[in-house]
């Protein structure tokens, strides 16, 4: 979804959407809707892309949180990933590295083909440290 919204409208006409959406949702059925998490890390993506890293880093811990209540487990994964994204990139390695990890477990745990790639991510973690 947030490929689409990059292409196809300015992202603060998605941002506008999507928080008119939050509204709605935290009326109609509350914070906890698991469609909730989703809608906060759609936001977190546009904060991201907008280079406002502090702030799609807060949406995506919201939005993690969620989705461990909900139980969504390759939701959790996915918004492991990009906290270990923006730790790498503000060189917080330790950190990075363990949110991958945990993103790992849990692909593995699933089954999910996204664990060869946090794989990959976590080489080029060690890579860029110069841990060979």
């Amino acid at each position: 979804m947030p490929k689409i919204l990059g292409k196809f409208t300015p992202y603060d006409e998605a941002e506008k959407f999507l928080n008119e959406s939050l509204v709605i949702q935290s009326k109609l059925v509350g914070e906890d809707f698991p469609s909730t998490g989703k809608t906060l890390g759609l936001l977190g993506e546009i904060a991201k892309r907008q280079g406002n890293e502090g702030e799609a880093e807060n949406l995506f811990n919201i939005s993690l949180n969620l989705k461990r209540k909900e139980g969504d487990r390759i939701g959790e994964a996915s918004d492991l990933t990009k906290l270990a994204r923006i730790a790498e990139r503000k060189n917080y390695h330790a950190q990075a590295e363990q949110l991958y990890k945990d993103a790992i477990e849990i692909y593995r745990d699933i089954d999910n083909h996204q664990y060869a790639l946090n794989l990959v991510n976590l080489g080029a973690l060690h890579r860029n440290q110069g841990d060979y």
